[in-house]
């Protein structure tokens, strides 16, 4: 399968190959087109879904890198969460009331999301460059 991929994209730029995989049409033709190669069912599937979802999945582990390097960063004990227009209300009402100490502490809090988790990174360093 891995072999197939990486024929797949070195034959094809990839803004090519997700729209050819757009749909989810005849794709063991397009495979067999474009690689010579012939997969059947789950196999042309995966194949498929990994063309597709790669740009989502690269953009996760980013997402996820970034937030563990800011595990042990200090969330400052005077943030007004209330006043947050970044955060939703539900959020900023428990932040509040849990005041973490940490990005690590406030990851576990019920209802964050990674957007949120970045919002408060670049609260904190726009409050360190402000300073």
């Amino acid at each position: 399968m891995q072999q197939t991929i990486t024929e797949l994209k070195a034959a094809k730029p990839k803004a090519e190959l997700l729209q050819i995989f757009k749909e989810n049409e005849n794709t063991q033709e397009k495979i067999k087109t474009i690689t010579g190669r012939t997969l059947h069912g789950r196999l042309c599937q995966t194949v498929q879904a990994t063309i597709k979802y790669e740009p989502y999945l690269v953009r996760e582990e980013r997402e996820v890198e970034k937030l563990a390097k800011y595990q042990e960063m200090l969330l400052p004990a005077s943030f007004d969460y209330i006043d947050m227009q970044g955060l939703s209300k539900e959020l900023q009402q428990k932040l509040s009331k849990v005041r973490p100490a940490t990005i690590a502490q406030a990851s576990v809090i019920s209802g964050m999301t990674p957007a949120a988790l970045s919002f408060l990174i670049l609260q904190v360093k726009l409050l360190e460059k402000n300073r």
